[in-house]
């Protein structure tokens, strides 16, 4: 194959993938549970990632993260000049005007991408989109490969390993819990240091339940997740209706997570925390978007925490 033959193929691939996303919806790229597979989209990884690394684009985690970025960012650059319906086209098909989480499915973003353009025919349309999407794929490859098709992303200096990265944590870890621990030594009167009497009833066993600060009931055990969405993971008072809103939990903020429930409201979110720590307590979150015990730097494979119980009928709002 002669360069522009390779180029003609790496084009044709990535305007593959990217109709790939559209059919699949950009949120739901990674769903892997039978009858979808997680999607192999091995150019548009390599093609975020040198995004990314030139300079233009901000650190983000994980797969779908770093290629909506790609897309964003490029469809800015795509729609200047004689590209501007067309970049509008394929932002309408894959983010439908949503500027973080993408709530509408694939089917509903083409059909109010049609409605928005006064377009009955829905094979006409298809012509109309997937030409747009196939001009695109040309834009991205002619912006990030100029020359040549590289084999692998330009070189970086070498991430610190996981291990090396959970030994940081522990040590830091380690170094509060003794900061801790003398603090509360500091706060015992000094009457009552080495007495010897101290009355059982004062002591709280480890099974008993914890008191909620803001609301003042009984909680039962909880469990620590991170959130792992980079933008913040949005939190709503009720998961079954999604009107009120809570504050956002900011990228790897650990917090004390008390039940799950099963709430299908958006496409891409089955299940939601109930999370128990001020000043998200009472809200709920969905459960992927937290590291759910994956590495910050990835894989990521698990959209919820088995470990934590299903939340009660009265843990839910009324």
């Amino acid at each position: 194959m002669t360069d522009s033959q390779d180029r003609v193929a790496l084009v044709n691939d990535v305007a593959e993938e990217l109709l790939k996303c559209r059919q699949r919806g950009i949120e739901r790229l990674d769903v892997d549970d039978k009858p979808q597979r997680r999607l192999d989209l091995p150019q548009l990884e390599l093609l975020a990632s040198v995004h990314g690394l030139s300079g233009a684009g901000s650190a983000v985690l994980g797969r779908i993260a770093a290629i909506k970025q790609l897309l964003r960012d490029k469809l800015v650059e795509f729609e200047v000049g004689a590209h501007k319906d067309e970049a509008a086209l394929i932002r309408d098909l894959i983010f439908g005007g949503e500027t973080g989480f993408v709530r509408y499915s694939a089917g509903d973003l083409l059909d109010n991408a049609a409605e928005k353009r006064d377009v009955a025919d829905s094979r006409a349309f298809r012509v109309i989109w997937t030409a747009a999407v196939k001009s695109f794929a040309n834009f991205l490859v002619e912006s990030l490969y100029p020359e040549s098709k590289p084999q692998t992303p330009p070189k970086t200096e070498p991430r610190p390993t996981v291990a090396k990265k959970r030994w940081a944590f522990y040590a830091v870890a380690a170094l509060l819990a003794i900061a801790g621990v003398v603090w509360l030594i500091t706060q015992i009167p000094a009457g009552s240091q080495g007495s010897g009497s101290h009355d059982p009833s004062d002591r709280k066993t480890a099974s008993e339940p914890q008191r909620s600060p803001s609301s003042g009931r009984s909680a039962g055990p909880t469990h620590k997740e991170i959130a792992g969405a980079r933008v913040g993971t949005n939190t709503y008072k009720d998961p079954r209706k999604l009107g009120a809103t809570g504050p956002d939990i900011p990228f790897l903020q650990e917090v004390d997570v008390e039940c799950k429930i099963l709430a299908p409201t958006m496409d891409s979110v089955t299940y939601w925390y109930k999370i128990a720590t001020a000043p998200w307590d009472g809200y709920f979150a969905p459960t992927n978007s937290f590291l759910n015990g994956d590495p910050p730097e990835g894989p990521y494979s698990h959209d919820v925490d088995n470990a934590v119980p299903d939340c009660s009928p009265d843990a839910l709002p009324i």
